[in-house]
């Protein structure tokens, strides 16, 4: 459980949504540019 919670909370400092989206953003922009 304390993994978790650190996992949890390691991912909470920086934004991996953000981040995993702004990739997914980039590739695909590259692939349609």
């Amino acid at each position: 459980m304390e993994k978790m919670g650190q996992s949890m909370k390691s991912t909470q400092p920086g934004p991996p949504h953000m981040g995993r989206l702004h990739d997914r953003v980039n590739l695909a922009g590259s692939s349609t540019a």
